[in-house]
């Protein structure tokens, strides 16, 4: 996922320090850098609105804490950037979804970013146009509705897999490739074993290739599935 930016700071400088701060993380890009809030402003009038805008506290005319309102219509994410640990009180109180100070450390800014990144995630999730699959019951005409939100992980047994969920478990006669080609397609799971389909949702951390759920299962990766493993860390990393 990327994000788009756009900074706000009347020091030069410090347009300058976001930007490399930018450059480093791999999931945001910036679409422009301005020194007023009225020349952000005209911008927004002839261009969409953005993920996040890093805005200066202190600046003249109108500062980043009058201008909080105007710049959230157009912005998902509105981070201040200021060099004043005293205005973080201000800051909430005009709803602001997180506060840096300046010098800049890359760990506070790319962990603003990792948030905001779980957060625009978990509200894709969650708008989803549909969460239930349905699956095969243990008579010929009868299915089973599983809310694919709330699956653990799926392990295939012969001919019939098993549906680990919040709920509880659900058997079905399937085989594991079958589920492969509908529920792999939503980007939620994984395959780590010729056995096993874990959900991303419920991935705790990776330890070499060794994978912890937050339920408590502990699932070896196998070597045919590593390089796709891989790929995902690469594609989702921060640093």
């Amino acid at each position: 996922m990327q994000l788009s930016a756009i900074i706000i700071d009347d020091e030069p400088h410090a347009r300058a320090e976001i930007l490399d701060m930018i450059a480093i993380a791999p999931n945001v890009i910036c679409l422009g850098s301005f020194e007023n809030i009225r020349e952000t402003l005209d911008y927004f009038e002839h261009n969409q609105s953005v993920d996040i805008v890093f805005c200066d506290v202190s600046m003249p005319e109108i500062d980043g804490l009058e201008a909080g309102g105007m710049l959230k219509e157009y912005c998902d994410y509105l981070i201040y950037v200021t060099a004043h640990r005293f205005h973080g009180p201000e800051t909430y109180e005009v709803k602001a979804s997180g506060y840096l100070l300046k010098p800049l450390r890359f760990n506070k800014f790319s962990k603003q970013i990792q948030d905001i990144l779980l957060d625009k995630e978990t509200a894709m999730w969650k708008e989803s146009e549909d969460l239930t699959i349905f699956v095969k019951g243990s008579d010929k005409n009868s299915f089973l509705p599983i809310n694919a939100q709330e699956i653990i992980y799926i392990q295939g047994l012969d001919n019939y897999i098993k549906f680990f969920t919040t709920e509880g478990e659900t058997t079905t006669y399937m085989q594991l490739k079958d589920l492969d080609a509908t529920l792999m397609r939503q980007h939620r799971y994984l395959r780590v074993a010729k056995s096993i389909i874990i959900s991303l949702k419920f991935l705790e951390k990776v330890d070499g290739y060794v994978a912890y759920m937050k339920t408590g299962e502990i699932f070896n990766i196998g070597k045919v599935y590593r390089p796709a493993f891989k790929d995902l860390l690469q594609q989702r990393r921060l640093n």
